[in-house]
């Protein structure tokens, strides 16, 4: 059945298999599956290209595009179809396909490398521009707390963002710091 009819319920976390190539039709299904979901972590269970059909250089710019996109969504995980290209069914081997991110015989392919690097960045790498961000911190009575609180935004490896202090009326030692 079409996916706006599954009871998902009683799953600590939901799966599902996603085949689009479109970049933007992907993330706009990414965003229906989130919804579907609710607070359940997502998890893509499927994600591959096949080299046979499409070549090496589409599937590293698919897969590390898609990649990227399930990260900046914030999605639980993923998974990439298939490690390598070397399958068997029935004992016999699968030659009319190649999803893998390295050939029959382990060799890295292009998306290989390309996946390596999704995967080595952090979210804020991946993004093409980071927006500015205001954090606020409203506090009412939070001196025993605030100075700590505001080190570890001071601390915080992002490029750009700004700490506003919103003291609630404390009687306190709030003001003071």
């Amino acid at each position: 059945p079409s996916t706006e009819y599954l009871d998902l319920s009683t799953f600590d976390f939901v799966t599902f298999n996603v085949y689009l190539h479109d970049r933007e039709a992907f993330r706009r299904y990414l965003f229906r599956l989130q919804n579907i979901v609710g607070d359940r972590p997502l998890v893509l269970g499927e994600l591959g290209m096949d080299t046979l059909r499409h070549g090496q250089e589409a599937q590293a710019e698919f897969l590390a595009g898609h990649m990227r996109e399930a990260t900046l969504m914030g999605l639980a995980g993923a998974f990439v179809f298939s490690w390598t290209d070397d399958w068997y069914t029935g004992g016999h081997p699968i030659q009319d396909w190649a999803f893998g991110i390295t050939d029959a015989d382990r060799h890295p392919k292009e998306s290989y490398h390309a996946l390596r690097k999704v995967f080595q960045s952090t979210p804020t790498e991946l993004l093409k521009e980071t927006p500015r961000v205001s954090v606020v911190v409203c506090s009412y009575n939070g001196g025993r707390t605030l100075e700590q609180c505001l080190g570890s935004l001071l601390a915080l490896n992002y490029p750009d963002y700004e700490v506003i202090v919103v003291d609630d009326g404390s009687t306190g030692r709030t003001q003071g710091n």
